[in-house]
């Protein structure tokens, strides 16, 4: 009568016991490396930023950005370490985004108008400006709207692509 006994060798076991535990140290190796060096780099994006005039939304969202990226090409390491198909990872990514993008084409829009108006400043926080038809201070610049304050202490929330998409008035330029 077989059992799952039989062709039970425990020098397998030490075998497959080694093979795990040099894994799951070299694993903990790149996590730390990993940790050590995006803690650098992040540091050195700290110093960088203090030399940039770049508004604080656009140097946040850019450091935020490579951050994750950093930790991304981690992942992708210990993926390709353990054995894992990064290419089927990738294209799977790739559909996904893809489906993402087309629902939230209206936020992404916003998103990138946002930067547009971080990069290229047509008003800053307190300017007076006309936009989409709306007149106000510019009260909040941020990657997915632009909150302007009327003459009447009333709060405009306008979508960054509204705001980029028309005709600015700057009437105040700091």
């Amino acid at each position: 009568m077989d059992s799952w006994w039989t062709g039970f060798n425990p020098s397998d076991v030490e075998g497959i016991t080694y093979l795990a535990a040099e894994k799951i140290i070299l694993l903990a190796v790149i996590a730390v490396a990993a940790q050590l060096i995006i803690k650098i780099i992040d540091y050195l994006l700290n110093r960088f930023f203090d030399f940039t005039k770049l508004d604080t939304t656009l140097e946040r969202f850019i450091h935020k950005t490579i951050v994750m990226l950093l930790w991304l090409v981690t992942l992708g390491l210990v993926l390709v370490y353990l054995g894992v198909d990064v290419n089927a990872v990738v294209a799977s990514f790739g559909v996904g985004s893809f489906i993402i993008g087309f629902a939230l084409k209206d936020t992404l829009g916003n998103f990138a108008s946002g930067m547009m108006i971080l990069i290229n400043h047509p008003f800053r926080l307190g300017d007076k400006v006309n936009v989409s038809g709306k007149d106000g201070i510019v009260k909040e610049i941020n990657m997915s709207n632009t909150v302007l304050e009327d003459e009447n202490g009333n709060k405009i929330t306008l979508p960054n692509t509204r705001v980029w998409g028309n005709a600015i008035i700057n009437y105040k330029k700091q």
